[in-house]
């Protein structure tokens, strides 16, 4: 999981939430004025506004097709769902909560998710806070006083590199309560997900690892080069550094291919590579080389 930093909201949205007679004043008016209830509404409401092609293709590109919890990119044999961070109707564990009905279409509270992690087993319409008595009931009461135990990536107040961390597998592990709830609640750790992530971790280990041999070999064939007297060996060595220089930069582009915002897993890449850099600090040339090209 990422930071999100969200551009303005569609217009669809904008004009559909300002409308007196639209989706959102239609529903305020059921649940808060006619004290109407789910079943009540069933013939006769839907939700229909957050799922406009306008919004979902939006969503897609502010979270760059990427899931908003786990970072699995989506490919062509599966999709992604708009998800309500706070449930649009009702809420697990709270019978007596119709959900957050008035938040529908308000896109501060649309993500762009997998199907796994907003599945029933996983967030669904999970939303634990950490007074429950603080919960919102309704569109006049103030969510600033709820406390969520979740992770949202697009709150600008919170980051989610001081809530998770990850080990060189791939394991993602908690740094807070916030941390372990997400963790738990959006099924951060399951086996499919954190097989796939541990075959990214270990691939970027192996880019540094190549790294390290190369610089190495490099330092050694430099060194041969002053120390020859031969004019065809120091052709031959120069044409080697020169292999070895090529292959660096194309390992180190490599790696900065992986911390890109739109790739997958970004959170944990980002991590792990800060932790393979500064494992190099001894190596001062080598350090200097990949904190001045690695921009994190």
């Amino acid at each position: 999981m990422i930071n999100i930093t969200k551009r303005a909201e569609p217009r669809y949205l904008t004009n559909q939430n300002s409308d007196t007679n639209g989706e959102r004043a239609r529903i305020i008016k059921y649940m808060e004025i006619d004290n109407k209830t789910w079943a009540d509404l069933k013939n006769v409401f839907s939700f229909n506004v957050y799922s406009n092609r306008a919004v979902k293709n939006q969503l897609k590109i502010e979270f760059y097709s990427k899931c908003a919890f786990c970072e699995s990119l989506f490919m062509q044999n599966s999709y992604g769902e708009v998800e309500h961070w706070r449930p649009k109707q009702g809420v697990k564990g709270n019978p007596n909560h119709k959900g957050y009905y008035w938040l529908a279409s308000d896109w501060d509270n649309l993500l762009w998710a997998c199907r796994v992690c907003n599945s029933t087993k996983y967030k669904g319409t999970h939303f634990p806070l950490k007074d429950i008595a603080k919960r919102s009931f309704k569109s006049t009461h103030k969510l600033s006083e709820e406390e969520p135990m979740l992770l949202n990536p697009c709150n600008p107040n919170i980051k989610v590199e001081d809530h998770l961390y990850y080990k060189s597998n791939g394991m993602i592990v908690d740094k807070t309560s916030k941390g372990k709830t997400s963790i738990e609640v959006y099924g951060l750790m399951r086996a499919d997900l954190q097989a796939e992530r541990q075959r990214h971790a270990f691939e970027l280990s192996r880019i540094f690892e190549q790294i390290c041999i190369a610089y190495e070999d490099l330092i050694f064939y430099m060194e041969c080069s002053t120390q020859t007297k031969s004019v065809d060996f120091t052709k031959k060595i120069d044409h080697r550094i020169d292999k070895k220089k090529s292959l660096i930069d194309r390992l180190i582009k490599q790696i900065i291919e992986r911390i890109a915002i739109d790739k997958e897993f970004v959170g944990m890449n980002r991590q792990l590579v800060k932790v393979h850099i500064s494992k190099l600090s001894s190596n001062k040339l080598l350090f200097k080389l990949l904190t001045t090209q690695i921009k994190l």
